[in-house]
């Protein structure tokens, strides 16, 4: 039982290491949550990836005296914020609708996590690309070699190749259930990451109806425990729009640093997280020249500098890597002769209902409504509105240009769609006056929603009930097909 319980206490001691850290930019239990997940996912991977780069190789020891250290140096940072200011502004308590929300939001990441923890690796990606590439690593004790041209796989970004890489290692084995499970935590970090854009636009209840369009949306929970790396693309990415709009409102070192982290982090997980690097760019330039009379313009103006550095810090190695050892800085792999430019796709949100439900409708809602306020230039909604439309729509025409062969794709950027959904839907909330049996009658619709969405994210059901006990033999047979 201990030897069972050893992988899975290493990997929640890593956790526990950056939390200070994340503690210490205050904000809240949310904001502290979603930032330990992301530091310790992206943070373990950088840390594997420079020993690589570096000393030519990593060991568990060196790991985790790292992380001992870092741990160390967060909470001594911690204690002298929590002594200086408050941390967590106080919070008014949860309204019954909102406590029924948040269950509805758990019941859907439960069934998610028990899906990675129960079953092997299954889809083609996760099985031809990144557990051989983590599975090459751990038995090598280092990076795989670029051999030039024919490196193709090899020069995807491998941040969450990284993380299975530390899941074997952990537990001495090809343990692909502790590595699924690292994976869902950070495609579920999404949620979180969702709920903190929401909230900072439009207050809790828009942050808690993000999380919950989110959680309802099919293909959100059906790729969330696939082992891909799309969903954790999108947590970073997430994160990223949501310091760069706390940035962009006064924000000073800590959110522009935080803001070009996360996006380093997402390109090391992910290329599409390229189109996002003029995008935070351009955003950090727009908002210092909004900012231009105010006082501290060349506080803002190097923390803008620090964000950009940061991002490059992270990111540029591996791409600097591919050129030099593949003569290439990104793989040519997108399909783009694919690609289908036509209405069905322009309006896949709702055209793809099987992809979206009604989710779909609201994110599609949510765009029309985010480009009525800035086209009637509402001065108290155009920065968080503005944020949504900047970090969605660019990504949207080069999904349409170029990719539109796969919706997969739109979970790059689904949360901070769903976040103006959720604007949307409070905006009607305030001019609607329902009854009481409406209002009961639309919370069973949504119950009726996250539950189908919570049944569908578990796969296998039937063989689960007949041998809830199978093998790890058993279950390579049955999701693998033999």
């Amino acid at each position: 039982m201990i030897a069972a319980l050893a992988p899975w206490a290493g990997a929640a001691l890593i956790l526990l290491a950056a939390a200070p850290w994340a503690a210490a930019v205050g904000g809240g239990a949310v904001l502290t949550a979603a930032l330990t997940l992301g530091l310790a996912g992206g943070g373990g991977a950088l840390l594997l990836f420079w020993s690589a780069l570096i000393g030519g190789g990593w060991s568990l020891t060196g790991v985790f005296a790292c992380m001992l250290l870092l741990g160390a140096a967060g909470t001594a940072v911690w204690r002298v914020r929590r002594r200086n200011r408050a941390l967590s502004p106080a919070q008014l308590p949860l309204a019954r609708a909102e406590w029924g929300a948040l269950a509805l939001i758990g019941i859907v990441a439960a069934a998610v996590l028990f899906n990675s923890a129960y079953f092997p690796f299954s889809k083609a990606d996760a099985l031809g690309i990144y557990r051989p590439a983590a599975l090459a690593m751990f038995e090598s004790g280092t990076l795989q070699p670029l051999i030039g041209a024919e490196s193709l796989y090899r020069t995807y970004p491998i941040l969450v190749p990284l993380n299975y890489t530390l899941a074997y290692a952990l537990a001495g084995w090809e343990h692909e259930y502790l590595a699924k499970t690292l994976a869902a935590l950070l495609s579920l970090g999404c949620l979180p990451a969702a709920f903190l854009l929401g909230w900072e636009i439009g207050g809790r209840r828009v942050g808690l109806l993000a999380a919950l369009i989110l959680a309802t949306t099919p293909s959100f929970v059906r790729w969330s425990s696939s082992g891909y790396v799309d969903l954790p693309m999108a947590f970073f990415y997430t994160l990223t729009a949501f310091f760069a709009l706390r940035f962009r409102r006064g924000g000073g070192w800590i959110d522009g640093a935080l803001a070009g982290l996360m996006l380093g982090f997402a390109a090391f997980t992910k290329n599409a997280a390229l189109i996002g690097m003029p995008l935070l760019a351009a955003w950090l330039a727009e908002s210092l020249w909004a900012a231009r009379r105010a006082p501290g313009l060349r506080r803002r103006a190097g923390a803008a500098v620090l964000s950009l550095a940061l991002c490059a810090l992270i990111a540029a190695p591996w791409y600097l890597r591919n050129l030099a050892g593949a003569g290439f800085l990104i793989p040519d792999t997108a399909w783009t002769e694919q690609a289908e430019r036509s209405l069905r796709t322009l309006l896949i949100f709702i055209t793809l209902t099987d992809n979206f439900l009604i989710s779909g409708w609201l994110m599609l809602w949510g765009v029309a409504a985010a480009i009525w306020h800035l086209a009637r230039r509402h001065p108290a909604k155009s920065g968080g509105h503005g944020a949504i439309l900047w970090f969605t729509l660019p990504f949207f025409a080069a999904w349409w240009l170029f990719v539109s062969y796969d919706p997969r794709f739109l979970l790059l950027f689904t949360p901070i769609l769903c976040v103006g959904g959720a604007l949307a839907v409070k905006a009607a909330q305030a001019r609607l006056r329902l009854s009481r049996s409406a209002r009961a009658l639309l919370a069973v619709g949504v119950t009726a929603l996250a539950l189908y969405c919570a049944f569908i994210a578990v796969e296998f059901k039937d063989e689960i009930i007949r041998r809830p006990l199978m093998s790890h033999e058993e279950k390579i047979d049955l999701v693998r097909g033999g």
